[in-house]
């Protein structure tokens, strides 16, 4: 059996602030805030789905498990049942302190009991988050970690092969990824959940949410399987009148093309 597991966290919707509160230069009060999935957790929740489908319709049998940490939001959690999910985790605790490596190691407590063949999360919770939670995860579980995971491409379990994102649209690569690893969802081609049915939500209601009280694990150092490469650029001020800016940057547009 294969074991997917999705890392992923609920937020406050920052959309609900006041433009005004923001303006205040300080953390805004957000318990009034519907909650939500994180943008790139919700992609990599979508992400897991796929993945079993996918492998599924290769003959594998796949388990799903999607895992949060801190207060347990019931409509929430029960949502990922109705969208399809196998088996939902809450690890109720601290939620690490506010501390990414605390989280880390609450998370990697879960999986040392609860082994998966692979571990998606999102790039990062929210603007203000560090994004080192996938990094300090596949320290402590001495995994290697793939982030900036954008799409998969169809294959075997043996054989899984994801892209990873660059600077651009135009900068992909594709990275052939053994199990067991972390791989974190940056801006995914699909960033959302499939719509579930008012069915499958009522049926999800059945279905018991797994409650784990936190605990450390030790960490480690993560093992990086790729780091997206920066470009250099630089600024050059066109001078002149329309016409001679439109032939100076002609001639930057040929220079690089031809170099």
């Amino acid at each position: 059996m294969v074991k997917i597991a999705v890392c992923f966290k609920i937020v406050p919707d920052y959309e609900e602030i006041p433009v005004l509160d923001w303006q205040k230069g300080e953390i805004p009060d957000t318990t009034y805030c519907k909650k939500m999935y994180s943008c790139f957790d919700e992609a990599a929740l979508e992400m897991g789905l796929r993945l079993k489908d996918m492998l599924t319709e290769k003959g594998e049998t796949v388990r799903t498990t999607a895992v949060t940490t801190g207060p347990r939001q019931a409509t929430l959690l029960t949502g990922l049942y109705a969208a399809g999910y196998d088996r939902v985790v809450c690890i109720e605790g601290e939620d690490g302190a506010g501390d990414p490596a605390g989280t880390a190691r609450e998370l990697a407590a879960y999986f040392i009991e609860e082994p998966a063949d692979l571990i998606l999360t999102g790039r990062q919770a929210g603007g203000w988050d560090s994004g080192t939670v996938p990094a300090y995860l596949a320290a402590a579980l001495s995994m290697p970690w793939l982030p900036e995971v954008v799409c998969m491409v169809p294959g075997e379990m043996k054989r899984l092969t994801f892209v990873a994102d660059c600077e651009s649209e135009t900068e992909r690569e594709r990275i052939l990824i053994h199990a067991p690893a972390v791989l974190s969802i940056g801006n995914a081609d699909v960033s959302y959940l499939w719509m579930f049915s008012l069915k499958a939500r009522l049926e999800a209601r059945k279905k018991e949410i797994v409650s784990r009280t936190a605990k450390p694990a030790p960490g480690g150092a993560p093992h990086i399987v790729y780091v997206p490469r920066k470009k250099e650029t630089s600024c050059t001020m066109m001078e002149g009148t329309i016409e001679e800016q439109a032939r100076a940057l002609h001639g930057l547009v040929r220079e690089g093309r031809d170099g």
